[in-house]
């Protein structure tokens, strides 16, 4: 089991949600992928792209890590829970998606989000 690439994940987790820097975490050539949101983004910059545009829709906007797997060749998969409510309609969501996770030499260098935990889990070699 990669421990490390487990623990990075988790800490880039809990910097999101306590508004700590998490780039530093991050390769500077990551690969950000959320086909079934926004597509693909590059970068440090593209990664605060995405995290402004998406969380620009959401009010009281919380995320939840549940779970952290790590699949045979080293990539991790993460559970979570985004919850908040829609900025406007103020209508609650509670989202339940995953994603996989590469890592290496301490920094991640992809992301790919999934709304189908079943699909992300085939994904990173764990059958659901």
């Amino acid at each position: 089991m990669t421990v490390h690439a487990v623990e990075v994940v988790r800490e880039v987790f809990r910097r999101f949600n306590t508004g700590e820097d998490p780039f530093p975490l991050l390769d500077e050539e990551i690969v950000w992928d959320v086909p079934m949101i926004e597509g693909t983004y590059h970068g440090h910059r593209g990664v605060a792209e995405y995290f402004r545009n998406w969380i620009g829709t959401w009010d009281d906007y919380r995320i939840v890590l549940e779970d952290l797997k790590v699949g045979p060749d080293g990539r991790v998969l993460a559970l979570f829970c985004e919850e908040g409510s829609g900025r406007g309609s103020g209508v609650p969501v509670h989202l339940h998606p995953a994603s996989v996770w590469e890592v290496r030499h301490g920094k991640a260098i992809s992301y790919r989000g999934y709304l189908d935990r079943d699909e992300a889990a085939r994904d990173a070699g764990l059958q659901p």
